[in-house]
């Protein structure tokens, strides 16, 4: 993940004007998406934004986008970084809603993760799936969660 550093140049008015204020971004992931250095008082890291919808495999292996054919009534979403270290989290969201736009996202590798619960609370269906992630708009499309057993 990317770091930010924030860096005030104190003491250094002879030497250095007062625009050099501002923060750098550092990145220190191996294999990253290369992005300018940020430097300067407006420091933008060009975010991406994740949108992704969900769908679901039923007990016969048939895939649907019905949350009631499926038996799920919340979808629990997570997000995690390359080095395994959760990024973003939004638990019992309601299945209905079915998708998921997610914004300020640093360009670079991460894994979603999502669960289907049932009406009782059990975990029903869940999937991870890689997301290679850049500045601007990632439209993954449906994200369809491996059945895991019925909700008994």
């Amino acid at each position: 993940m990317k770091t930010y550093r924030s860096m005030k140049l104190f003491g250094m008015t002879l030497f250095a004007p007062l625009w050099l204020q501002g923060c750098i971004v550092v990145d220190d992931r191996p294999g990253y998406h290369e992005t300018p250095i940020c430097v300067g008082g407006d420091c933008d890291p060009y975010l991406g934004e994740i949108r992704f919808n969900w769908g679901f495999e039923t007990e016969s292996g048939l895939a649907t986008s019905s949350c009631a054919a499926a038996g799920v009534v919340e979808v629990d979403i997570q997000i995690y970084d390359s080095r395994g270290r959760l990024e973003f989290e939004a638990q019992n969201r309601p299945c209905e809603e079915a998708a998921a736009v997610i914004t300020d996202f640093t360009p670079g590798d991460y894994d979603l993760r999502l669960r289907g619960i049932c009406a009782l609370g059990r975990i029903t269906h869940e999937g991870t799936f890689p997301l290679d992630v850049w500045a601007g708009i990632n439209d993954y499309g449906r994200k369809t969660l491996d059945y895991l057993g019925a909700c008994l």
